[in-house]
């Protein structure tokens, strides 16, 4: 194992709230109770800002605007709030430090809670599900160490140990990178993909496996029970985590759990298309099921950005 430090800062943005409620003539039939899917799209660059959109129930919209760049971005928290993650070319390019920062929904606030000392690169990132954690697939170079793998952070000191070796790092490219990353609940197991590939390792431990192939992303049920993982063929595999075997087959979804574990979201394509760039509604795939519910006020007004599930607290 490589330890490390890494330097940490706090920074609290002013809050920047934008709220639109619209009517809309379809209901979204009341599917869910608590929590909400939504849609962060990214404003043109060089503007640093997001619009959440944020699919409630009754057909109405709300949309919060975030004042931030949108590289590597996941949902938190039960959908409380988020974690986002700038580590790409603009850092680089204006020599500033790759750092996490927690986005708060409601209200809006940004604070910066690590920036990993060396990390000079990022392919994907999760946060525990108690928020203590975050793991990052990069590459880390300082004055101690060079790196390339999966990093664990600890938040409370910084402290950031490898956990998955790539070895050389010459060839530690998207291409050859883990490019999923998930954690179990209690944070003592999690999975990565990696050339299609689904690992299962142990944090505290050295010990990994293959428990399938043929993966392209993957994410841990919040229940505990379930690791739903998408395949090369767009179909979604629910893995038993009792046995690690795949126990039911569903239709292709982001592999994107509700916070109850009851859904996951679903992106689909509209026909014909409208735009010259895909626009899609989101759905939210039943496990018990197989069947996919839409959600009528986002009916083909989605396109490229981060989605994920947002609690009711945060939302309104």
């Amino acid at each position: 194992m490589v330890r490390i430090k890494c330097c940490l800062a706090m920074l609290v943005l002013a809050p920047v709230v934008c709220l639109k409620i619209e009517a809309q003539a379809i209901p979204a039939q009341g599917l869910l109770s608590g929590y909400f899917p939504s849609f962060c799209r990214a404003a043109v660059f060089p503007v640093s800002s997001c619009e959440l959109v944020v699919f409630l129930d009754g057909g109405r919209r709300t949309s919060i605007k975030l004042p931030l760049r949108l590289e590597f971005f996941t949902f938190a928290g039960g959908g409380r709030d988020a974690y986002a993650l700038a580590a790409g070319i603009i850092q680089r390019i204006n020599k500033e430090p790759a750092c996490v920062r927690r986005v708060d929904f409601n209200p809006v606030r940004l604070t910066t809670v690590a920036c990993p000392a060396g990390l000079v690169g990022a392919f994907a990132f999760t946060v525990s599900s108690d928020e203590t954690r975050v793991l990052i697939s990069g590459q880390i170079r300082n004055a101690n160490v060079a790196g390339c793998g999966v990093f664990d952070i600890r938040l409370a000191d910084g402290a950031t140990r490898q956990i998955l070796n790539a070895g050389s790092c010459q060839s530690y490219n998207f291409e050859h990178s883990w490019t999923s990353l998930s954690l179990s609940p209690d944070s003592s197991q999690g999975v990565a993909v990696r050339g299609n590939r689904l690992l299962l390792f142990h944090l505290n431990s050295a010990a990994t496996r293959v428990i399938a192939e043929g993966i392209e992303q993957a994410e841990w049920s919040p229940d505990g029970r379930w690791i739903a993982a998408l395949d090369t063929h767009g179909r979604t595999e629910l893995i038993d985590v009792g046995d690690f075997k795949t126990k039911r087959t569903l239709m292709r979804s982001s592999v994107q759990w509700s916070p109850d574990s009851r859904y996951l979201l679903r992106v689909k394509v509209c026909r014909p298309q409208i735009a010259v760039n895909p626009v899609m509604t989101i759905e939210a795939l039943d496990i018990s099921t197989g069947q996919a519910l839409t959600i009528e006020s986002s009916r083909c007004t989605v396109d490229n950005g981060a989605t994920g599930w947002i609690s009711k607290g945060s939302a309104q």
